[in-house]
Formats: structure tokens, C-alpha cells, sequence
């Protein structure tokens, strides 16, 4: 194997971020050009570098379906075909609220069961963001008014 084959034969099935596999990049790349220039042509990975590997450059670690849904978004636009999709609201809903005209009435009616206090805030917000974050309380209140389940709104921000 030549180094290149070699460093993706360690990384491929690790998947490392870009900076950790940087070093094991260096740390393969190095014992590589070592070896080979004491004549090694049958390359093979020093236990000292593998458990070097092992410790610089742990396996990924994927975010749990909480820390997922706490970063994953979708556009208003995005969302308000989704929605139409779903018979969640019109075409003609979603349009005006693509356009930031017109609040959908289902969102009207999760607004409507919020506190007075927070009705105009989010009124602005559904209007003007255009981000729909999944773990926002609308979703949840979305959820909630059309009987979505965690793993059906997941799965509509691009699933876990």
C-alpha cells in the first residue's frame, strides 16, 4: 500500500473529522517515509503508531437525536412546502407565507393558544424568520395540533 492508501484505509471506516485526520495524516505519512527509507516495501502499521492513532484520533462520535434536534433547521420556504405536502396548510397558505404576508391558520391557532404575552413575538417571528428551527416551540405546538410523532418530524428535517 502506498501512504495514501494506507491513510484511508485507517480513516475510511473511522470517520474523522478533517482536523483529526490532519494527524493521522502526519503521525502515517511520517512512519511511512521512515520505514520506506531503511528499504521497507511491505508497509506495516507499528502497534507504538496504532495506539498513537488510537489515542489522538478517536472514532467520531455521532450526536444523540436530542443534540440533533436541537441543531437542525429547515427554511421557511422548505417547511411551507412540507406543510402543504402534508395537508398541514393550503398552497395558497404557503405562498403568502413564503412571501412573509400571511400566517398560516394553523399557525394562526398554535399562535392563539400561546400566552398573551408571547402572541405578538411570535406572530413577528413566524413572519419574519426564515429559519424553522426543530426544536422550536412552535414545532412542538405543530406536533402537538396535527398528531406528529418525535420520529415524523425528524424525518421531515432530514431524519436522524
Amino acid at each position: 500500500m502506498n501512504k495514501q492508501e494506507i491513510l484511508d484505509h485507517w480513516t475510511a471506516d473511522r470517520n474523522l473529522d478533517e482536523a483529526t485526520s490532519d494527524i493521522a495524516r502526519i503521525l502515517i505519512f511520517d512512519e511511512v517515509a521512515a520505514q520506506q527509507s531503511l528499504g521497507v516495501t511491505k508497509f506495516e502499521m507499528p502497534a507504538q503508531i496504532i495506539d498513537t492513532l488510537k489515542k489522538e484520533c478517536p472514532a467520531y462520535n455521532p450526536p444523540t437525536v436530542e443534540e440533533w434536534r436541537k441543531t437542525a433547521v429547515m427554511s421557511r420556504a422548505d417547511f411551507a412546502v412540507v406543510a402543504a405536502q402534508q395537508g398541514w396548510i393550503t398552497e395558497q397558505e404557503a405562498e403568502g407565507w413564503v412571501a412573509s404576508a400571511s400566517i398560516p391558520s394553523v399557525v394562526s391557532g398554535v399562535i392563539g393558544s400561546m400566552p398573551e404575552a408571547m402572541r405578538f413575538k411570535a406572530r413577528i417571528a413566524v413572519l419574519g424568520d426564515t429559519i424553522i428551527p426543530r426544536n422550536s416551540l412552535l414545532m412542538a405546538a405543530l406536533m402537538a395540533e396535527k398528531g406528529v410523532t418525535e420520529t415524523e418530524m425528524d424525518d421531515i428535517f432530514g431524519g436522524y
